[in-house]
Order: structure tokens, then sequence, then C-alpha cells
């Protein structure tokens, strides 16, 4: 399964979600800028990063819901242990 955000500005797709140890990020487009943030369910930010990321490390966060933001775009995600 995976999780879209598509918009006229930004588009990506992060799957697998539910995920595990790795979320991927599929880009439909290339932007000028990445802006990459992680929070958890209390909107603490438990990842950033101003880098164009395929991939992020999931194996040190605790189940539950996330919301990945990537520039203004969010998108919801579960990770299952």
């Amino acid at each position: 399964m995976n999780s879209q955000c598509k918009n006229e500005q930004n588009s990506f797709t992060l799957y697998p979600n539910p995920a595990n140890q790795k979320l991927h990020i599929v880009y439909a487009k290339n932007l000028n800028e990445y802006k990459i943030v992680l929070y958890n369910s209390v909107q603490e930010i438990v990842f950033e990063s101003d880098e164009k990321l395929e991939s992020i490390d999931l194996a040190n966060l605790i189940s539950g819901i996330y919301f990945l933001k990537i520039n203004e775009q969010v998108s919801m995600l579960a990770v299952e242990h």
C-alpha cells in the first residue's frame, strides 16, 4: 500500500504504508528545494532534512501514526514494528 500527496505544486508517493524499517519516497517531479520533516502524533519533530531523500530509516521510531511534510505538503503514515 502507498500514500500519495498530489496537488498543482508538488507530488510525491510514500511506500510502504504502513512502514516498518524504511520509508521510500518517490517524487513526481524535481523541486527547487527540499524541506522534509517527520512529526509524531503530538507534532514533535522526530526527523528533518534539507536534502532530497529517497528513503528514511524508521527503525528507531516507536509504532504509531506520523506525518511527513515535504515543503508544504503533508501525508500521513503508520509505523508498525
